[in-house]
Formats: structure tokens, C-alpha cells, sequence
């Protein structure tokens, strides 16, 4: 079997392993979203592609 790129070696969904990872990657995606926005209007491309890592994020957590 071969390993996520983004999972620490060992994690499979649904262990506490995973679990921390998936919720560190989220949350740092969402602090730079918000990051973004205090700094850049909404129409700014910074804003628009941390807006658009945060589904990509989300989505490594099933």
C-alpha cells in the first residue's frame, strides 16, 4: 500500500493520527484565508487562490 503524500506515515482515515493532521492542515488553511482577506480585497488573486486551497484541503480529509 502506498502512502498519502500529506498523511504522516501511518495515518489512516479515522485514526487520531489522521484526524490531527487533517484538522492542522484545515486550520492553517483557514488562517491564511482569513489572512488574506484582512490584507487584499475579495477580488484580489491572493484572496481567490487561498480561498480556492481550502475545499483542495478539506477534501484530503476523507
Amino acid at each position: 500500500m502506498t502512502e498519502h503524500p500529506h498523511r504522516p506515515p501511518g495515518a489512516e482515515p479515522g485514526n487520531e493520527a489522521f484526524i490531527r493532521a487533517s484538522g492542522r492542515g484545515i486550520l492553517i488553511t483557514f488562517h491564511s484565508v482569513l489572512r488574506s482577506v484582512k490584507l487584499s480585497p475579495v477580488e484580489n488573486a491572493t484572496f481567490q487562490m487561498a480561498l480556492d486551497q481550502l475545499p483542495v484541503t478539506v477534501r484530503r480529509f476523507d
